[in-house]
């Protein structure tokens, strides 16, 4: 049979069989790719492997562990009996205790930590034969292990696809480290990041304004480098400004225009904060520390706030939520982010979060679409509610911050009474994600 289109392979994954099957297609995206016609081929998924391994594993320790130290021993029992590191012999016990295969191997010390247990083991006399099955599964551990360029770690982001609690574990270890690479790298770092939103319904009764406060404490620079980013933002002043527009102003009322260091809350910022220079682009400007003007692991306070009118939709038409986003692009110790919603902006809306990859074109692409999860990454945030009146939101992450939002509110004429709040806080914050918090907006 002659074909006049391009061919190409689609993998269709089939639900419970593993069976992959070669069709061919239309040419997609430019890429070629071999043609091959009435393929049928068997896969063995990762997860039933790891399964399987993670059984025959823990039966093979676990036929060590009873004949030299008998059923359930404690792991000072197994060290001193094999002459083993305490922490070496705990993990051997966790993983022949683990009730799931995938925990087992998640426990399990690295395939050379078990070897040694093995060679303790032959030492006291147990058989060849159990020690010959525990080298054999060790083997096959350290091939699965190997399946991986990054070794262990990735190995273990596998694992904790299907495992919840691994995951939990593992994103606070990566976190942490994730904090202190870009720390380096950047040459900066802040202790605490936070964002705060004051959303009520605009002046033309269809969109809403956004009363923003936000702040990086105790700020450090690391290296002497680049110069630190500390706000990007505000039109154009020579675009045409109408009352329907988007409009960026400061607390004043006045336009967003070349004075953009006027955003910084002076009230709340260090007194030793150092000048601070603006660099415009077409369309927006970025005011930043400049290299060199900080010393090294000076730590400083920078709080600005500034208003963009008719800045969100007040209902449906058609994007179906309000999304508030903070992408987080400082390395720091703690993330908060507040939205406080006027009672007449989403009434009896829920929150939902989600957290995902930054990426390149759109700022914020498909985060209306709740069953679309690009990017998503698993984040760990904690999620507070404050009932209408906000009489109290201060928090000891953030210094004076019943104090700020009475000054920005204050200098706008609005009723804090009529606000609830919805807070999102995150230790060790991943950098480059961005942080959303959504709310479904009524229809009209």
């Amino acid at each position: 049979m002659k074909y006049s289109f391009k061919e190409f392979i689609i993998v269709h994954k089939r639900k419970f069989q593993g069976i992959l099957k070669v069709w061919t297609g239309h040419y997609i995206g430019g890429i070629r790719t071999t043609f091959f016609r009435g393929a049928s081929i068997k896969v063995v998924t990762f997860g039933p492997r790891a399964r399987e391994l993670g059984g025959a594993l823990r039966a093979s320790l676990d036929s060590i562990v009873t004949t030299v130290s008998g059923p359930a021993p404690r792991p000072t029992d197994l060290a001193a009996t094999l002459n083993l590191d305490k922490s070496l012999a705990s993990k051997v016990v966790r993983a022949t205790r683990a009730s799931d295969p995938l925990e087992t191997l998640h426990e399990s010390p690295a395939p050379q930590g078990l070897l040694m247990v093995v060679r303790a083991a032959e030492s006291r006399g147990v058989s060849s034969e159990i020690c010959g099955q525990a080298r054999t599964r060790i083997d096959e551990f350290r091939a699965m292990i190997d399946e991986f360029a990054g070794g262990r770690t990735e190995f273990e982001a596998a694992l904790s696809g299907m495992m919840p609690e691994a995951l939990d574990v593992g994103m606070r270890r990566a976190s942490q480290a994730a904090y202190k690479c870009m720390s380096f790298i950047l040459g900066s770092r802040a202790d605490v990041n936070f964002s705060a939103s004051f959303i009520q319904p605009s002046a033309n009764g269809l969109r809403c304004d956004d009363a923003h406060i936000g702040g990086q404490l105790g700020l450090r620079r690391l290296s002497y480098s680049s110069p630190i980013t500390l706000f990007v933002g505000g039109l154009d002043p020579s675009s045409a400004v109408t009352p329907d527009s988007i409009n960026w102003e400061y607390l004043n009322g006045e336009p967003l225009g070349t004075d953009f260091e006027k955003i910084v809350m002076k009230e709340f910022s260090s007194a030793d904060l150092p000048d601070l220079e603006i660099l415009p682009t077409k369309t927006q400007r970025r005011l930043q520390l400049p290299a060199g003007a900080l010393n090294i692991n000076q730590p400083i306070d920078v709080v600005q706030a500034m208003v963009v009118r008719n800045g969100h939709l007040r209902y449906q038409t058609p994007p179906e939520h309000f999304l508030a986003s903070y992408k987080m692009q400082r390395p720091c110790r703690v993330m908060v982010m507040d939205v406080f919603l006027h009672e007449d902006v989403c009434p009896g809306a829920q929150q939902e979060v989600v957290t995902r990859a930054w990426t390149p074109g759109p700022p914020l692409p498909d985060f209306d679409r709740t069953d679309f999860a690009i990017d998503q990454v698993p984040a760990p945030v904690e999620r507070t509610q404050i009932p209408l009146g906000l009489k109290t939101i201060g928090n000891s992450d953030i210094p004076r911050y019943d104090e700020m939002v009475d000054h920005v509110l204050d200098q706008l004429g609005w009723d804090r009474s009529r606000f609830r709040g919805y807070r999102l806080r995150c230790q060790y914050p991943i950098p480059y994600v961005t942080y959303g918090q959504l709310f479904e907006l009524p229809t009209k």
